[in-house]
């Protein structure tokens, strides 16, 4: 990558361009830069461009370069239910299914009612399922810290209790997406990693990455994923492709 933000062509998938190619003002460009560098909290990583599909801008920060990892935390969540889409897609998987028909193998599922066995993969999806569960809440048997202490983190959803009925009311809890892992290895009967290695990593020259995975081998559905900004810069422009 040049000192100017021209990305380099590494023959990762990416066509490259200038800035000023595709319509992007070099001044405004480098404010910005000159605004990130001068941050004082030094946690900025990258910054990268894309327009018409070609990529027009790169620059990294605080000691990162193209090469290097970033954890992405939770947009980790848009690649899971990425994932989710294709299973769709392939038909083993329908938004409206319940979501316990997947996990015949768990039980006994603790705390099962009424409002648990009408849980539906749109729930998950929405992060709607009405689990006791709140990351932004510590006191919540659901939030994050107590799926990440539990000895099996997909039977530590299943095993919630509810607070509400399913599609009641938006709640921020990775637990919804941890159970979408487990529910696409099920559906598909192949581990997620390998699922989203020749679904989504392979097909889109995702070759470096890192996901952090439970005790039982299940990646973290809702985060924890490592990789270049080229590659998380893909997903997005997958989506504006119509999926190609």
């Amino acid at each position: 990558m040049s000192l100017d933000g021209e990305p380099k062509y590494f023959g990762d998938g990416w066509e490259v361009s200038g800035a000023s190619a595709v319509g992007l003002r070099s001044d405004l460009l480098a404010a910005l830069v000159q605004t990130l560098e001068a941050d004082q909290h030094c946690d900025f990583h990258s910054l990268l461009i894309a327009r018409g599909g070609h990529l027009a801008f790169e620059r990294y920060f605080n000691g990162y370069d193209a090469s290097r990892l970033h954890d992405i935390r939770s947009a980790g969540k848009s690649f899971t239910a990425t994932l989710v889409g294709v299973a769709v897609e392939s038909g083993v998987i329908h938004e409206q299914d319940l979501v316990l028909q997947f996990f015949q193998h768990h039980r006994p599922i603790r705390h099962l009612d009424r409002w648990k066995r009408s849980i539906r993969v749109h729930h998950l999806l929405t992060m709607m399922s009405g689990f006791d569960a709140d990351d932004d809440d510590l006191e919540t048997p659901g939030c994050e810290e107590n799926m990440l202490a539990s000895d099996d983190w997909v039977r530590h959803c299943l095993d919630l209790p509810m607070r509400e009925a399913p599609g009641q009311n938006w709640v921020y809890a990775g637990a919804n997406s941890m159970l979408l892992a487990g529910l696409v290895e099920v559906a598909t009967r192949t581990p997620f990693l390998d699922f989203a290695v020749e679904n989504l990593f392979e097909p889109l020259g995702i070759h470096q990455f890192e996901w952090a995975a439970s005790p039982q081998g299940v990646p973290a559905g809702q985060g924890f994923l490592g990789m270049c900004g080229r590659d998380m810069l893909k997903l997005g422009q997958l989506f504006l492709n119509g999926g190609k």
